[in-house]
């Protein structure tokens, strides 16, 4: 299934748990056998040999690599699995949305992640249309944490940044929100991720919190459903979404939640607002209010979340009428609070 990373995120997290409780020596090996290598898609792995010519000659995968050229490879691919899982937990806590692409003028903060691991920070947009930006390079990239004030081009997912004088490699990913958590700036420094795993010691404990986990899976599902390249695909990647939305609204609220029809508003963590009306024959209509704009609505017909509960700190799919008569699926991340009727 041909869709956009971070698809693969919990999938990374669980192969990094194994690797920092490995010893020096079966760290190599993992190394060997190519085991982060093995987690990055071809786009990626092309754009790692470009940024790293010298060092990345030859295929790993091919019968005549030496064990140093594997090791090579597999380092490398950590570095950007590591940056990776770093970037999703900074958009989990910005409650970002992952987003296709970002207009120059859009009023809205943006987190995104490079192809070789740098994290970009970007603020909402000024009078003057410039937007605050903070390049945090990736590990052991020869470069300094760099800051600045420009007008920025339309972001996309696969083009690159033009930062200053600073140009980026491809973006992987882009996240949006109202503002971006406060920077502890969690990149990993030169000097962390080494090629001697004795002195490989320089990320955080990884985080086994299954609900945050279950969200990052569901956050990534959405994105690779609007990144989707086939109908199927896309179709494939929602009833996932949907499914995992109802097991995390069980697992906050026991169960319980209320029905979408005893809901008379909720607001979104992204701060938009949701009014839900009732017709006497039984059909709900959602009207969403964004947070930010020129007030614009959009209404949601025939509403139906199925088995789904609204439930405070969860997500929630929605299906409705869409244009030429289909039934389309709009995605909420969570929500943040809610009354009834």
């Amino acid at each position: 299934m041909a869709v956009a990373f971070p698809v693969r995120l919990t999938d990374m997290e669980a192969i990094e748990t194994v690797y920092r409780d490995a010893t020096a020596d079966a760290r190599l090996q993992l190394h060997g056998r190519l085991i982060f290598h093995d987690l990055l898609e071809d786009g990626e792995r092309i754009v790692l040999e470009r940024r790293f010519p010298n060092e990345l000659a030859g295929d790993p995968r091919g019968d005549d690599a030496t064990f140093g050229c594997r090791v090579a490879w597999d380092f490398r691919a950590r570095e950007l699995v590591v940056a990776m899982l770093c970037y999703g937990d900074e958009v989990l806590k910005g409650r970002l949305d992952l987003v296709g692409a970002v207009e120059p003028a859009e009023d809205t903060a943006v987190l995104a992640l490079t192809a070789t691991g740098s994290i970009v920070e970007l603020g909402r947009p000024d009078g003057d249309g410039k937007r605050p930006w903070v390049y945090r390079p990736s590990a052991r990239q020869r470069g300094k944490r760099r800051s600045g004030r420009d007008v920025i081009d339309r972001i996309k997912t696969g083009d690159r940044l033009q930062l200053g004088r600073v140009r980026t490699s491809e973006t992987l990913a882009i996240a949006a929100g109202p503002a971006l958590a406060p920077s502890d700036d969690v990149t990993l420094r030169k000097g962390v991720l080494l090629f001697t795993p004795e002195e490989d010691t320089g990320h955080s404990e990884p985080v086994t919190d299954e609900l945050r986990v279950k969200a990052t899976r569901y956050r990534v599902l959405v994105d690779a459903a609007g990144n989707a390249t086939t109908d199927a695909d896309r179709a494939e990647l929602q009833l996932r979404a949907r499914a995992l939305a109802l097991e995390i609204q069980d697992a906050l609220a026991d169960g319980g939640g209320r029905a979408l029809a005893d809901v008379a508003q909720f607001k979104t963590s992204s701060g938009s607002r949701y009014d839900v009306s009732v017709a006497g024959d039984g059909t709900i209509d959602v009207t969403r209010h964004a947070a930010v704009g020129d007030g614009i609505t959009t209404r949601y017909g025939d509403a139906d979340i199925g088995e789904q509960k609204v439930v405070l700190g969860a997500p929630l799919v929605i299906e409705h009428d869409g244009a030429g008569g289909l039934r389309v699926k709009s995605f909420i991340y969570r929500v943040a609070a809610l009354s009834g009727r």
